[in-house]
């Protein structure tokens, strides 16, 4: 935030990650207040579809954490599968051993030293004048972030 010479009056956590926050504290102060969060549904690379298909299929707009949910299951699923059934420790290891997963959240490699997705998606998130939150895109730049 520093080096993109950000001027926010407060920082927010996960916590504040939602429509809701943006409707407490209005757009206006919304917009002075960056949050630490994850990036929104759309702002994933190629997400437009999933997006699409989420809306017919449920009516509405992803929530927050739509993608990550839904990339969960499909990750697991998918460890399952290589594991050949949900012994414990076969599942640790096929999903210790993932690289370059994709999903929806981008791709997913997980480091077997500690179980950590690698790279997090850990982002600093802007209200724009609508309410909606996305990735900051100076946040993005100055830390070469691919949103």
């Amino acid at each position: 935030m520093r080096q993109a010479k950000a001027k926010p009056q407060c920082v927010a956590d996960y916590a504040s990650y939602d429509t809701g926050f943006v409707d407490t504290a209005g757009v206006a102060a919304a917009q002075a207040c960056p949050v630490v969060g994850v990036p929104a549904p759309q702002d994933f690379a190629g997400a437009g579809a999933r997006v699409a298909e989420y809306e017919e299929e449920f009516g509405s707009e992803p929530g927050t954490w739509s993608p990550y949910t839904y990339d969960s299951l499909n990750f697991l699923a998918d460890g399952v599968e290589k594991a050949g059934g949900t012994d414990a420790a076969k599942l640790e290891k096929a999903l210790d051993g993932v690289k370059d997963w994709p999903g929806w959240t981008g791709s997913v490699t997980i480091d077997p030293h500690n179980g950590n997705r690698q790279p997090a998606t850990v982002v600093i998130v802007d209200t724009d004048k609508s309410g909606a939150l996305h990735v900051d895109e100076a946040w993005a730049k100055a830390v070469g972030a691919p949103y």
